[in-house]
């Protein structure tokens, strides 16, 4: 008879107290947290400006042997060796965050380097009034209830799931050895706060090979839930050269999750089927190799069809009201910071594809794109500096 999990990893009932206070920005210690990427942190911060702060961040506020066991566990998580000596100390109290890395990110942003419309000179001191930040802080929390506490504190704003998922994985596996191997899924499931099967998906994703996974959080190419459909392959018995064959189609051909774990299932019933086996006996591997390198080819040309008739679509707008009057040399979109930086971030990717153009088009046309190229680069540049000289008058 299978064992029933015991482990209460906590009691119900908090057995902390929190307090609103302001705290200087400086004082605040951030140790590592579920979120691992901060995507939109300028236009957080011109939000911040324009309204304030409206959701103070949370905060645990610990004298030092408190820190020292709450380290204990967030190393023992993370796999990191972090010393309190490390930490900023305010009066030998130790102020850490537990929640609200992108606003704190976008409010020392504000103190560091000013808003779209203010230098960094008093532009926090302007719109928050001092130098603090409103915060709710936490006494006396134990080290899992802030990991409980981090794990619930994100729901209108969600870290990606793939940093949910990690995150997950190794609180539940800490807990799992703490209860002596007594802990479940379903258990830990409601300790957190999600489902049964948010827990299972975030363990089976920490199992896959990380080649599978870097493409999910590092290239963000691959969504969360197509990982945890190729996980399903992998515990069938699908090795890593095969889950990267399966990601890659995925890749290419962008299916929606739903398409894609149909796919998967009945890929799997079938897989041992004697009409597999026959159609491995009419196709050598070269030629499947090759049959889905042409497939992987066509995918990749009606996307790049597709992206860029989408900018070429909007382009043409923005160029009928240049030439209509509507858009002119005072109020051109083309000397904010905003579209100057895509700018170049486009002009780098293209650069780092012209060898690329080089090995398929004809000397004269390939030298002719990087002709145009440096031209672009130049006309950005001057761009650049006039915006730079225009907020210098500006501030």
């Amino acid at each position: 008879m299978k064992s029933k999990a015991v482990f209460k990893v906590e009691p119900k009932k908090k057995s902390y107290t929190v307090k609103d206070k302001r705290i200087p920005l400086d004082f605040i210690n951030i140790l590592p947290q579920p979120r691992r990427s901060f995507f939109e942190i300028e236009v957080l911060a011109d939000d911040i400006a324009l309204k304030g702060l409206i959701n103070p961040i949370t905060l645990a506020l610990f004298t030092k042997a408190q820190c020292v066991k709450h380290l204990k566990v967030i190393n023992a998580v993370w796999g990191t060796g972090i010393s309190v000596r490390r930490l900023k100390s305010h009066r030998e109290k130790y102020f850490v965050l537990i929640a609200g890395e992108r606003r704190l990110r976008a409010c020392r942003k504000l103190q560091k380097e000013g808003c779209s419309d203010h230098s960094p000179h008093g532009c926090y001191k302007l719109h928050i009034g001092d130098e603090r930040i409103k915060t709710t802080v936490c006494f006396n929390i134990s080290p899992i209830e802030a990991l409980k506490l981090q794990a619930s504190e994100n729901i209108h704003f969600r870290p990606p799931a793939h940093e949910e998922a990690e995150f997950y994985d190794k609180f539940f596996r800490m807990l799992y050895v703490a209860s002596g191997g007594k802990l479940s899924y379903a258990a830990f499931a409601r300790f957190v706060g999600r489902s049964p099967e948010v827990i299972r998906n975030a363990i089976r994703f920490a199992k896959l090979p990380e080649a599978v996974r870097e493409l999910v959080c590092v290239k963000h190419w691959l969504p969360y839930g197509i990982a945890c459909e190729l996980a399903r392959l992998q515990e069938a018995g699908i090795k890593e050269n095969g889950l990267m064959e399966w990601a890659l189609n995925a890749v290419v051909k962008r299916p929606k999750v739903e398409d894609f774990r149909k796919t998967v299932s009945t890929y799997l019933k079938e897989w041992q089927s004697p009409q597999s086996s026959f159609l491995g006996e009419i196709f050598s591997k070269e030629q499947e190799r090759e049959m889905k390198r042409m497939s992987r080819r066509r995918s990749i040309g009606q996307g790049i069809t597709w992206a860029l008739y989408a900018s070429i679509t909007y382009f043409r707008r923005v160029l009928d009201l240049f030439e209509r009057g509507l858009l002119g040399k005072k109020d051109s979109p083309f000397l904010l910071r905003g579209p100057l930086r895509a700018w170049r971030e486009q002009l780098e990717l293209l650069k780092k594809l012209l060898p690329h153009f080089r090995q398929v088009l004809k000397t004269r046309h390939s030298k002719k794109l990087f002709k145009d190229l440096k031209a672009a680069e130049q006309i950005l540049k001057e761009a650049e500096r006039h915006t730079e000289q225009l907020e210098k008058v500006v501030i």
